[in-house]
């Protein structure tokens, strides 16, 4: 019988890694100033699985630069084919896997890793936040974790989030800290109802950054510039209105009355013209925001939510997203509906909003919707409107699985 390449286990490649480690190392120490609370990694016996809050795109160096040795990660398919740096990702041997989707076959490559003696990375939310608070956990983790037999370690870092946002276009020198404990050793993990490791990991992945640095006032080079979050704070709590907001430099200013704020270095927010200052904090602003968004949604049975935009598609071989047709899309609370045309072919998709806790997207440009192993990107014509489509995909999950994931 012949071997299944796809089922051999693979170490990363240690010169790669190497690279990888060394570089992490020095970008966390100058630029990031990385300050390491406890490493309990440092004494753990392998294998285990490591959980990470997951604030900013930089998050896998401030734990590579702290681990002893190799370890494997796993990130998002999406992430992971449309990259240049593939062929460096698949040396680390990374494991790529549909957001919010673990299937048999995912859980069996990272089983491997345990089964290997390896130590290995998850990042449970899946995602960044737009808003500097958790994004959702999804409600199988603790299954999964209880599946995987290992030892569980956290990996709790502060002030990623502000050397990169969501909404940004560029990296900030600051300051990171990070803290890495255990959470269950294999016995008593094991020993551990399902829903009680979930609302651990929950529980422990818990940040809202906003609210620490109200405190830590931490400064970041140039972190007063908040181009980009017109496309995060879509309503004007002066105003009522949406998608009215317009940002320069370190000021958001409303085109419709003319409210105004301005950031200062620590990326708060302070009043610059208007009645008062509603929120100091954007992820309480963004919480707001989506509070209004539930009463409406709640107060009308039929809300919904249609746009027109460009479908774009993983081209394998330049490992780039490229536009491959015209879409119109709907969302209402029981589903996604997709249809338009795919080169000369028509499409017609229907995706159920139970599935999904959120989708991958970046404001301002585009979500995604995944189908198996399809992923679509959308693009819409108006894409201020995009944070609002993921906001109430949020919000009619919650409505049909109940309550708030995180209530603090």
């Amino acid at each position: 019988m012949k071997n299944n390449r796809k089922n051999v286990y693979k170490k990363p490649n240690p010169f790669v890694f190497g690279l990888f480690k060394l570089g992490s190392k020095i970008m966390t120490k100058f630029k990031f100033k990385l300050k390491v609370l406890r490493n309990e990694t440092l004494t753990a016996k392998k294998p285990y699985v490591l959980i990470a809050n997951h604030a900013s795109a930089i998050d896998f160096m401030s734990i590579c630069a702290c681990l002893k040795g190799r370890a494997h990660y796993v990130i998002s398919n999406s992430f992971y084919e449309s990259l240049s740096i593939h062929p460096f990702l698949k040396a680390c041997a990374v494991i790529p896997k549909n957001q919010f989707q673990t299937t048999i076959v995912d859980l069996k490559k990272m089983k491997r890793v345990i089964d290997n003696d390896m130590p290995l990375v998850i990042y449970p939310a899946g995602m960044m936040p737009e808003d500097g608070a958790s994004t959702p956990i999804p409600l199988s983790t603790g299954k999964a974790l209880k599946w995987l037999n290992a030892d569980v370690y956290v990996a709790y870092s502060s002030g990623s989030y502000f050397t990169k946002p969501k909404w940004g276009k560029k990296f900030r020198s600051g300051k990171i800290t990070i803290d890495i404990y255990k959470l269950y050793d294999r016995e008593t993990l094991v020993n551990t109802a399902d829903d009680e490791v979930q609302l651990a990991v929950e529980k422990h992945l818990y940040f809202d950054e906003y609210a620490v640095q109200e405190t830590a006032l931490v400064p970041y080079k140039k972190g007063n510039l908040i181009e980009g979050l017109e496309n995060v704070l879509f309503k004007c709590p002066e105003c009522g209105k949406e998608f009215t907001f317009e940002t320069k430099r370190d000021t958001m200013t409303c085109k419709n009355c003319n409210y105004s704020v301005k950031a200062d270095k620590y990326g708060l927010l302070n009043l610059n013209s208007g009645s008062k200052l509603y929120f100091n904090l954007v992820s309480k602003w963004a919480k707001h925001n989506e509070k209004l968004l539930i009463d409406e949604i709640t107060s009308n049975p039929n809300f919904n939510l249609t746009g027109k935009g460009i479908i774009k598609q993983v081209n394998h071989k330049k490992h780039k997203y490229l536009p491959v047709g015209d879409c119109l899309i709907t969302l209402d609370k029981d589903k996604f509906t997709l249809s338009g045309v795919i080169g000369d072919k028509p499409i017609s998709k229907e995706f159920s909003t139970s599935l999904y806790p959120t989708m991958p997207f970046s404001p301002g440009k585009y979500f995604e919707l995944q189908d198996g192993t399809d992923v679509y990107r959308i693009e819409l014509l108006d894409g201020k409107q995009t944070i609002k489509w993921a906001v109430a995909l949020k919000i009619f999950y919650r409505l049909k699985k109940g309550g708030n994931f995180f209530d603090a």
